[in-house]
């Protein structure tokens, strides 16, 4: 497993067929939002994930629960990706290393091959972290399963 501190205090563990980008690599990729983060791959297993971290600022920011923020970010990512044929599967809660989250789950095509994309929200005191996942449609199963392996290794330090 490898393992990197993210933003001082999310520990994030990942499976040995991972790598992550270097910031070269980082600069070819389109991103919804500018900010602080990192990029993890597995070519193997054809799954991506980034994880982009920001301070929550102003009162409205802090009275935002982790709903109204991924509901924000489905809008978002609604409006990206119709040309791509964007399609929301759900809306849901669930956690990472055991900090409560929501989250959304959709679907779209990128280069004639049908993805999934999940992105999860976490606040964490002042801090707020967006978890994105991204993977094939038809190896679903069992990148759902490396997937729930890694949210579990999350630790918050």
């Amino acid at each position: 497993m490898g393992k990197e501190l993210l933003n001082g205090e999310l520990e994030f563990r990942y499976p040995d067929s991972f790598r992550m980008l270097s910031p070269e690599e980082k600069k070819k990729m389109t991103f919804l939002v500018s900010g602080p983060g990192e990029v993890f791959v597995s070519p193997d297993d054809h799954i991506t994930i980034s994880i982009g971290w920001t301070k929550a600022g102003g009162i409205t920011s802090r009275l935002l629960n982790s709903y109204d923020l991924i509901k924000n970010s489905e809008s978002k990512i609604k409006k990206a990706l119709k040309p791509s044929g964007y399609a929301l599967e759900k809306i849901f809660s669930a956690d990472i290393g055991g900090a409560p989250s929501d989250a959304v789950r959709y679907t779209y095509t990128s280069q004639g091959i049908g993805m999934v994309g999940e992105t999860w929200c976490v606040k964490i005191v002042k801090n707020i972290y967006y978890f994105n996942f991204y993977y094939r449609q038809d190896l679903r199963e069992d990148s759902l399963e490396i997937l729930r392996e890694i949210r579990r290794s999350v630790d918050w330090v």
